[in-house]
């Protein structure tokens, strides 16, 4: 349902009044595909890395409008542990800076589909690349996407 926004009659708008408004009319940007066309992505690291792999868009630019507003950023990615019990958080990299949006924790050949997302605030305006990142949190096993996987990653600017 949408909100109606209401402005004083007879006064001039400014950039702060239609923060509302600019949300309220998209302000966002991402992907949604297969986590890849052909092959695997596959990683072992305990510290955040990008997603990869033939085909997969990971990466995105967003562009910023206003310097008073947060960025939401979105992540679904489905995975699964190929050799051990493991667990994996997704991420997103925003102006050099990893975010966590979701852990997941899984057995050997389990698939997972973990969706979350992480509110950043202190962001100028301006454009930025949004990149989707990954991690193995917990246990020893290889994390793995692959064609039957999906990856959806979304940026929007909200207040």
């Amino acid at each position: 349902m949408a909100v109606p926004i209401t402005f004083a009659a007879g006064q001039w708008l400014n950039a702060s009044d239609l923060n509302d408004l600019v949300s309220m009319l998209g302000g966002e940007t991402g992907a949604s595909n297969p986590a890849v066309t052909s092959g695997n992505d596959t990683t072992t690291s305990a510290s955040y890395v990008s997603l990869a792999g033939t085909g997969s868009v990971t990466s995105f630019s967003f562009t910023k409008v206003w310097a008073s507003t947060r960025v939401e950023l979105s992540i679904a990615a489905g995975w699964s542990p190929t050799t051990s019990s493991a667990g994996v958080t997704f991420g997103m990299r925003i102006d050099s800076t990893d975010y966590d949006c979701v852990k997941d924790v899984k057995g050997t050949g389990v698939v997972g589909t973990p969706s979350g997302f992480a509110v950043v605030t202190g962001l100028a305006a301006g454009t930025y690349t949004v990149q989707a990142r990954w991690k193995r949190h917990t246990g020893t096993g290889t994390l793995n996407r692959d064609t039957n996987h999906w990856l959806a990653i979304l940026a929007k600017e909200i207040n």
